[in-house]
This record gives C-alpha cells, structure tokens and sequence, in this order.
C-alpha cells in the first residue's frame, strides 16, 4: 500500500513473494532477454567492424525477415554504440532482482521496462513501416520485453515513480553507454591499425582473374591515364539487397576518393529464380525486374541505380514498371532480350562461385560480404603504392 504523505512501503517484492513460478518466469525472461541482446551485439560488431575479408555482412537471407536491414539502418544505434547493448543491461537488472530483492529497485526496473516498450513499439513501427523488413532476434527481443513488462505490471503491488532508486538505474544505462562509446572507438582504432593483416588476408587469396564478360555498367569515370586503372573492382549484387545497398553507397565514396584510378563495375547478380538459374526458391522477387530496367537503360544506370536503391523498402513491381514507363523502357523491359542478358551476366558469374551478394572482385580476388570503407581504402592505397606513381 502506498502510506500517507508520499511514503512508500517497502513490502512485497515481487521476486520474493509471488511464487515459484513469477520468480521462475522472471528467470528465464531475463535469461532469454540477455540472451536475444547478446546475439544482436554480436551481430553489430560482426557487421560494421569485421576482423576479416570475409566476415562482412551478407545478403543470404530472406528479404523481410532480415536483421541486416536493422543492422544498417540508423535506428540501430546511438551515436555508434548499438541499441541492442541497453537490451543487455535491461536483462541482467532483470537477473539481479533475484539477488537484490528491493521493491524500490522493482519499481525503478518497471518504470525502464515500460520505456523499453515504448522504444521496441516504435522501433517495430519503424521497422515494419519504413525498413518494410524485420530482425528475427529483434521481434524476439520485443515480445520478451513485452511479457517482462506486463508480468511487472500485473504482479507489482505499488508502481509508484520514487526518483532515487530510477536515477541510480538510469545512471547504470548512462555509464553503459559511454563506455560502449569507448569500445565503438577502440573498434575503429584497432581498423586503422589492420592495414598489414588484411593485405597479408587478401594477398592470400586465389587470383580468379576477371569475369569473361567485361560488366559494361561503370560506376566511376574515365581513367586518369592511358590503359587500364590501377585498381579494378567488379561488383556482384542484388537491387533489393540491403547489404548491397550499403556496398553501392561505399563504393561510391570510393569513386570519389579516388577519380578514374579505380575502376568500379557493376554486374547483375539478382538473388531472383526468375533469371538466376542458381536459385531454387523465390527470394527477391522483384530483383530480375530491376535488373531488366538497368540493362536497358545503361547510358542512365548510375542514375537508375542509385534511384532504385534510394526506393529500396518500398520496391514492388508496380514501382518499377512506373519507372520503365517514366523512362521509355517499357517494351525493353518485358522483352526476351533483357531476360536473356542478365541470365548471361549471371552465368559469367560461376567462375568465381558467387553464392551471395554483394560479392566483390578486387583486381581479380574474390571479397565476400560488405567490406567497410576504412578497410577497403586500406587494400586500394595499397595496390596503388605497388604500382607507383
């Protein structure tokens, strides 16, 4: 009961005196909840800062239920230090209530697990709504959060706001989250010192040489000199791959970083059995359909790429066939022909045994997964400096 003059009792903790299996349910919430969080930390750090060239984040899953979308996506983090992390925290305080057995903690954690609600309704909103996609250990971790939550708020005996004990809690969220910050940056720290590791990583890669049919769709300008550009990057990807979304906005800084020295080509890879005689189920339904439009129209495909990419969430066959019509390529688009050469640009690409997108080839070395910036201007300075000035 709450006492006259604003006191609070402290009697009735709901760990201790609601039962077996309240306290054993609580248990495993918190369990699960660090659990969930633990693999979506991983995943974080596995995909913006892979140890390796071929730890980067793939495109092999299906296209709604895919956490690279929410890796990716802005959402997914505070300043660098991802979401998922405070899930972690919000788990493990709900473990030591177990040992602590405070009601005002009780109170303190419900007050945060209702918060914690609130940001996973809108990040569900955000993710169904904008991404059109969605995390399985994200969805996970939003129904956990939503049965700790109400077992709190039917099982609590006094759900008072006492501002101590929530700003004892809320500080625990706020040093979590610089010291995320100090990892994030020792994370991009530790990159900028692997520039000997991942030229000795791709060094040791096969040289598979370069696809039998040169990629027309250049995405760089003219070489800065006669002959070819130092540097040749051949890019294998899927225009409703998030991961090649992110690829495409790399390489395109790369472009500008480094002018006609490198050489930066796209090539149809759609993860779409409709023209992928590799695939043997639906994935990217809409993903041979763009392609068709890129084929024809190649005077515009930087342009193209970038708009479809730019429409990636909310890419339907309506959507492109509008594009075809705005463009003049409606006919083009429907036609054998188009079918026909994406086929081709996809068959040129067994040599190299590209199972997933985006694939890279780097002067004839095969890099799987999105490879982030820092690390693939690593490997270019590198290859520049072996070719001299």
């Amino acid at each position: 009961m709450v006492g006259t003059g604003g006191a609070v009792r402290d009697q009735g903790s709901i760990y201790r005196d609601s039962g077996v299996g309240v306290s054993a349910a609580l248990l495993g919430l918190g369990a699960a909840v660090v659990g969930a969080s633990l693999y979506l930390v991983n995943y974080y750090f596995e995909a913006k800062y892979p140890t390796g060239l071929q730890g980067g984040s793939i495109c092999d899953m299906g296209g709604f239920l895919n956490c690279d979308v929410t890796t990716w996506s802005p959402a997914s983090n505070v300043l660098g230090v991802p979401l998922s992390l405070f899930g972690l925290l919000l788990g493990a305080l709900l473990l030591a209530g177990f040992v602590v057995g405070n009601p005002r903690f009780e109170r303190a954690l419900h007050v945060f697990l209702a918060a914690n609600l609130a940001g996973c309704l809108g990040l569900l909103v955000y993710s169904l709504g904008v991404l059109r996609s969605l995390c399985p250990f994200c969805a996970l971790y939003y129904v956990l959060s939503l049965l700790a939550f109400l077992l709190f708020h039917w099982k609590l005996p006094a759900k008072d706001l006492e501002p101590v004990p929530v700003a004892v809690v809320g500080s625990l969220f706020l040093a979590l989250f610089g010291v995320g910050h100090l990892y994030v940056g020792s994370k991009e720290e530790r990159v900028a010192r692997m520039r000997t590791e991942l030229v000795a990583q791709y060094d040791a890669l096969p040289e598979l040489g370069e696809p039998p049919l040169s990629p027309p769709y250049r995405l760089s300008p003219p070489p800065d000199e006669d002959g070819p550009p130092p540097v040749r990057i051949v890019k294998f990807s899927d225009f409703e791959c998030p991961s090649c979304k992110v690829m495409s906005g790399t390489l395109a800084k790369v472009v500008r970083r480094y002018g006609g020295r490198v050489d930066v080509r796209y090539s149809f890879y759609p993860l779409d059995q409709s023209c992928n005689p590799s695939m043997r189920g639906p994935l990217h339904r809409n993903a041979c359909l763009a392609s068709y439009l890129a084929w024809c129209l190649p005077g515009k495909f930087p342009e193209i790429e970038h708009r479809v990419f730019a429409n990636q969430e909310g890419l339907t066959r309506e959507w492109l066939e509008g594009v075809a019509e705005e463009e003049g390529a409606a006919e083009c688009v429907a036609s054998p022909a188009a079918r026909e050469a994406v086929t081709e640009m996809v068959r040129a690409a067994e040599p190299f045994n590209v199972r997933s997108t985006p694939t890279l080839l780097v002067n004839g070395r095969k890099i799987e997964g999105v490879l982030p910036l820092n690390q693939l201007t690593l490997i270019i300075d590198e290859l520049l400096a072996r070719r001299g000035p």
